[in-house]
């Protein structure tokens, strides 16, 4: 009896020795499964799973071709995790790479940036427009000390318009070297 119970662990140990675990393979093989896990319908999701599981993936994630075939799902570009948006996140890597979706995702997300950052501008510029109209029917109540305190808010809020402005500005001209840089 005993002499079975060794033979059977013996027959185990050698069918567990015969399996092929993934990081095993070659790395060309290695790389066409990411690249069909990169193209699949939910391609970033996936390739963000499976970089985060094996080691091997994760070395292979640097890759540019890998990067460059990562499919992002249309819609709402809220819609990616926090993750995805850092500065070497998933997006930000593939949009290096040259990879379109990532790149006109990020373009929209710039876009969409820059219309909320004017619309900000003209609301605020309304705003300190009203305020000036106010502040001259109601200068002869204030004392000197509040009209100082209201001239300083009112300087303060043109310095915000313009920090904004000059945002908003900057923002553009990324855009602009953005969509002038050589798609190869």
């Amino acid at each position: 009896m005993h002499k079975r119970i060794n033979f059977l662990a013996e027959i185990m140990k050698q069918k567990r020795t015969k399996k092929t675990k993934i990081t095993d393979l070659n790395v060309d093989v290695l790389k066409l499964i990411m690249i069909s896990v990169a193209k699949s319908s939910d391609g970033a999701g996936s390739f963000a799973r499976a970089i985060s599981v094996c080691k091997a993936f994760t070395e292979l994630a640097e890759d540019k071709e890998l990067l460059k075939a990562v499919a992002f799902v249309k819609g709402s570009v809220s819609g990616y995790d926090d993750s995805f948006w850092k500065i070497n996140g998933l997006l930000s890597k593939c949009a290096s790479a040259r990879n379109m979706a990532a790149c006109n995702i990020l373009l929209t997300y710039l876009e969409e940036r820059i219309q909320s950052s004017e619309a900000k501008v003209t609301a605020t510029e309304l705003a300190m427009k009203d305020f000036a109209e106010r502040a001259e029917a109601v200068r002869a109540v204030f004392t000197r000390a509040r009209m100082r305190a209201a001239t300083l808010a009112a300087k303060k809020v043109r310095c915000m318009i313009d920090d904004v402005r000059m945002d908003v500005d900057e923002i553009r001209e990324h855009v602009k070297r953005f969509r002038a840089a050589p798609t190869a």
